[in-house]
């Protein structure tokens, strides 16, 4: 990877972690396009244009979620595309998926977010003995 795609994900994770404003790791026109789990996961589940609504759309989670860059290799992908995977921590929680992103000056321009599927232990709640985050 390379030192912009370095800072623009850096960038991009401090705002998902409520560290940064997106308006500084996205370019004002961004598309994210998220996709759903099982059985929506070949489905686009959320469309969300322009800086303000992807810093919206960020603070849905409060603050609870925090994400990270998977240390697995980035996938190779076709220009202009680049694809690493995440991981994602809420609560006792953890998954990921993969984001596939372009970058303009520096910060991401377009963004798929396409998250793994929920674990089976997960899927009617937390299982015994673990435990989501509550309240604002």
């Amino acid at each position: 990877m390379s030192s912009e795609d370095d800072a623009a994900l850096s960038a991009w994770i401090a705002a998902l972690n409520h560290e940064l404003p997106a308006e500084i790791a996205v370019s004002p026109d961004i598309v994210v396009e998220r996709y759903g789990w099982a059985p929506g996961r070949l489905v686009v589940a959320e469309r969300i244009s322009g800086a303000r609504e992807v810093s919206v759309w960020i603070h849905r989670n409060r603050g609870h979620a925090r994400f990270e860059l998977d240390p697995a290799p980035p996938f190779s992908a076709l220009p202009p595309f680049r694809v690493v995977r995440y991981r994602m921590h809420w609560g006792d929680y953890i998954n990921g998926g993969i984001w596939a992103y372009t970058l303009i000056d520096g910060r991401i321009a377009t963004l798929t977010h396409r998250p793994e599927d929920v674990p089976l232990e997960w899927r009617h709640g937390p299982p015994s003995g673990k435990k989501l985050p509550q309240g604002p």
